[in-house]
């Protein structure tokens, strides 16, 4: 089989050709549908993902004949856009193989985009190979690949200053406002004319700190309404001089036809400023801000000229940074293509790990027949000592059996294994098997590990249910091990030590290769992973609110003075006593069904759970009040499933790659990094709840005092693929606040 990309983009078709080809978001999937094979038809390739953006369309696609494939992908796209081939032919470009994933992993670290370095484009390959996901059209190959080019992208923006400098008017804007006032945390902006332009300088300078805004407008309704989405203010225009004397930042972008800001009106305002610096940012052509401004005292003018400069500027630094950016491609190129070119003895490599784990557990169950009298602990000693044996004895044929793959000698060493162990191997290579469009999985069975409490036993049946369906030849065997949160139910979290508690053990179980994933509630995973260690899947978010179960049926304002409250959760205390000051917050501990049965004993009123688990349990009725999110601030994640696998463990990510819910996914990142941007564990009271939108991400955060008196909210809204670090700079911006508190 062979990776191709067929395409065309910027450089080699003008926005008329590239029309014609182009998908929206709904196309997209249809265009999906008919690309997969599926219902025992062919399609046009085994899987495939398309890129369709304003500069580029591509489709990536694994095909057993790269001229074969190309004229598919060919077909494919006239077929579906109703044109002949002839017509978009010249503007085609096609990459095979290597040269293939070269150019994904550089167009995801943005050294093939319009502007170097920009970071929108990773945004777009993210969405693209989600929604190749969530259509069934990718398997192991196209997974594994778009997850490595989603790393690349994120290692160039991350290793190298290839996307630090402004490339563009709002960040540039940014960028100088940030040399005069060192930081914006404290400054106030003013915005004159509503239009996008403005609008975007403004939203980027208020993500980057700024403290509120305020609008001036000749339509006084838009004014209102632009200032409405930062909760600022709006002025009306001949209110223009009194809101020079409260900005700290003016930027100025009406299509106004002659200059609206005089000299004689700015220096009248610098009067009125006691010193304080006013910086102009004049994105209007024709200019809206007199000439003769520039020259004022304490006055710092830009206009649209200038920005330019300091764009082209930052350009030739990205430039300096492109040959680091190109070491990391080649790196990541290197790792998938030698698990690319593996895959001829990954079926070698599974039946002799099925071989020997059948031998391993009958052996094993013959020992322990005649070990009768041990307890339960000494039993799963024995057991983990046979599976790291095992582990050992076969990892180095393994690794050594893939590094023969990349050689010609690499089928030799594969047959001589099957033959000197008698292995009956069918040996395939990736093509439509699974019952959701993609490539069937690599191995027979695999081992999910869980907690033991009723609710994780419930949680991982689930997900397990939807990997059969998914793959119904396919065995998944349920390990259940138990957690220091799960021993310790007496202890408070805070004593010992927060989330880790409920993950530490699968963790290390997956680690060691005694299981192969590990099932999750997301709020229970630390921000920080092991290394070695990778969330593989976001299921789709269930009931995010939290509800009251009351024993008497009463709602919490119906509660009287006093009433006995039970949470373990500092979040839920600080929100609860922000609506009822006057109860009494208890501490509870254990799972869903010994908090109901400690509420039904009478040990408490009342007691707050998460809406998800009440549900996934059967015991939704048991709910007497729901929080909605603007009530009660949820913790991040709340809802979520979560699959962790280990990084390596290539065949297994793809595989339950298929789980992932893209909208979900977008916005636990963005709930996670405002988690991480707060260092947040169980002792502080931390809330975020996100939304996605299309393209759009909305994030809610909640910061609480330790002493549970003091509650800071914050909002912020951007684009999808910067959903994490949203969430830090929204973290970064209650800090602020509370430091100067």
């Amino acid at each position: 089989m062979h990776i191709i990309v067929v395409g065309m983009n910027h450089t080699t078709a003008s926005i008329e050709i590239r029309e014609c080809l182009a998908f929206n978001s709904g196309a997209v999937k249809r265009a999906l549908n008919r690309l997969k094979p599926c219902d025992g038809g062919t399609g046009y390739c085994a899987e495939g993902v398309i890129l369709s953006t304003c500069n580029r369309l591509e489709v990536y696609a694994l095909v057993e004949s790269p001229e074969s494939g190309r004229q598919a992908i060919c077909d494919f796209l006239a077929n579906l856009h109703h044109i002949s081939y002839e017509e978009f032919a010249p503007y085609l470009y096609t990459y095979v193989d290597r040269e293939a994933v070269v150019h994904l992993f550089s167009v995801a670290a943005g050294l093939d985009s319009m502007v170097l370095g920009e970071a929108q484009v990773l945004g777009q390959v993210t969405l693209a190979y989600q929604a190749a996901l969530g259509e069934g059209a990718v398997g192991p190959v196209m997974s594994n690949l778009f997850r490595r080019a989603i790393r690349t992208g994120k290692r160039a923006r991350t290793e190298t200053a290839i996307g630090q400098n402004a490339a563009s008017v709002s960040y540039a804007a940014v960028q100088l406002a940030k040399k005069i006032f060192g930081s914006l945390d404290s400054r106030l902006v003013l915005v004159v004319g509503a239009g996008e332009t403005g609008e975007l300088t403004a939203k980027t300078l208020m993500d980057n700190g700024a403290r509120g805004i305020i609008v001036a407008n000749r339509t006084y309704d838009r004014a209102v309404q632009l200032a409405q989405q930062w909760q600022g203010r709006a002025f009306k225009f001949d209110q223009l001089a009194e809101a020079l004397c409260e900005a700290d930042i003016v930027i100025t972008a009406t299509d106004a036809p002659h200059a609206i800001i005089h000299a004689g009106m700015v220096h009248e305002a610098l009067h009125r400023r006691d010193g304080r610096p006013l910086f102009f940012i004049d994105i209007a052509v024709p200019r809206d801000v007199e000439p003769a401004v520039r020259h004022l005292p304490d006055v710092h003018y830009y206009d649209i000229d200038d920005l330019e400069a300091v764009i082209a500027a930052n350009i030739e630094e990205r430039r300096r940074e492109v040959p680091k950016v190109e070491a990391i491609v080649r790196e990541e190129t290197g790792q998938f293509t030698e698990w690319f070119t593996s895959l001829n003895v990954v079926p070698t490599i599974t039946g002799l790990r099925e071989f020997a784990e059948n031998i391993r557990q009958a052996e094993l169950e013959k020992a322990l027949r005649r070990l009768n009298s041990l307890s339960e602990r000494e039993r799963n000693i024995v057991s983990a000592l046979s599976v790291g044996i095992v582990n050992k004895l076969l990892h180095e044929p393994t690794v050594r059996l893939r590094r023969y793959a990349n050689g010609h000698n690499g089928f030799y060493y594969s047959e001589a294994l099957r033959e000197l162990f008698g292995l009956e191997v069918e040996l395939v290579e990736p093509k439509s098997g699974a019952k959701n469009g993609g490539a069937r999985p690599l191995k027979q069975t695999y081992v999910v590990g869980t907690r033991g409490s009723a609710l994780a036993l419930t949680q991982t049946t689930t997900v397990v249910d939807l990997l059969k369906r998914a793959y119904p030849d396919v065995t998944f065997r349920v390990e259940v091990i138990k957690t220091q949160g799960d021993a310790l139910q007496h202890v408070s979290l805070g004593v010992l030590g927060g989330k880790g508690v409920f993950v530490k053990e699968l963790e290390e179980a997956l680690l060691s290769g005694q299981i192969d994933l590990a099932v999750h509630s997301l709020k229970d995973l630390p921000t920080e992973q092991p290394d070695g260690l990778v969330v593989g899947a976001v299921l789709e978010r269930a009931d995010p609110r939290d509800v009251l179960v009351s024993r008497t049926g009463q709602t919490l304002m119906e509660l009287p003075p006093g009433a006995r409250i039970g949470t373990g959760s500092a979040r839920r205390g600080v929100q609860i006593l922000q609506l009822r000051p006057d109860v009494e917050l208890v501490d509870i501990r254990g799972n869903v069904d010994t908090r109901l049965r400690k509420l039904d004993s009478g040990q408490y009123d009342a007691i707050v759970l998460a809406a998800a688990g009440l549900t996934r349990m059967g015991l939704i009725e048991r709910a007497t009040e729901f929080f909605p999110p603007e009530v009660m601030l949820p913790a991040p994640g709340q809802g979520a499933l979560v699959v962790e696998a280990r990084r390596d463990d290539e065949d297994t990510l793809a595989l339950i790659a298929a789980l992932d819910h893209a909208p979900t996914h977008i916005a636990v990142l963005a709930e996670r990094g405002f988690l991480r941007g707060l260092g947040g564990g169980c002792r502080l009271p931390i809330a975020a709840y996100a939304t996605v939108d299309g393209s759009v991400v909305q994030l809610d955060g909640l910061l609480g005092s330790e002493d549970r008196q003091r509650v800071l909210l914050g909002h912020i809204e951007g684009p999808a693929e910067d959903a994490e670090a949203m969430g830090v700079r929204l973290a970064k911006r209650l800090l602020i606040l509370d430091f100067r508190s």
